[in-house]
């Protein structure tokens, strides 16, 4: 999962460099932060999607790098700017402060259980209880709940012994 680690000091670094865009700099400042973030979030995001990583971070990692593509500028109003620039701040510290923590990725935006998956989970516990094998993860899903098959006592009686 780690396979191009960035330090916190380099995430704090642009972070810090965020914090100070939102102040008037000359424009050859502007252009190293572009390089700098981008480069960043690009590794960010590089790393995520090589780990397999399934949240949101890996595609908020790519709309930072594009918002500060050097190559391809893009143009919008200093007001603009100033909101972006301390957002992307408080995102590059937040990463900063998870890398120094020890922990190899921001942690996951997975939204809460839902009362539906919670029903789904309780459901399959009750038929492993009875003696029910669910054959794949994706049968368990509550979308896939009406095409789940389940392997039957007897059938799972059957395959221990031998």
């Amino acid at each position: 999962m780690n396979n191009f680690p960035i330090p916190y000091k380099v995430m704090a670094f642009a972070a810090a460099l965020l914090f100070l865009s939102v102040a008037s700099m000359p424009y050859g400042y502007y252009n190293f932060v572009r390089i700098v973030v981008c480069g960043c979030a690009g590794i960010n995001c590089y790393r995520l999607l090589n780990a397999g990583d399934k949240s949101a971070w890996p595609w908020i990692w790519v709309v930072v790098a594009i918002l500060f593509n050097p190559i391809a500028p893009i143009h919008m109003t200093k007001e603009v700017w100033m909101a972006i620039d301390a957002a992307c701040g408080v995102l590059f510290g937040y990463a900063a402060y998870r890398a120094y923590q020890g922990h190899t990725a921001p942690a996951p935006l997975s939204p809460p259980e839902t009362p539906l998956a919670k029903a789904a989970k309780e459901f399959d516990s009750r038929l492993r209880a009875q003696g029910y094998e669910i054959k794949s993860e994706k049968d368990s899903l509550p979308t896939n709940r009406l095409r789940a098959t389940f392997v039957s006592r007897k059938r799972v009686e059957k395959d221990q012994k031998n």
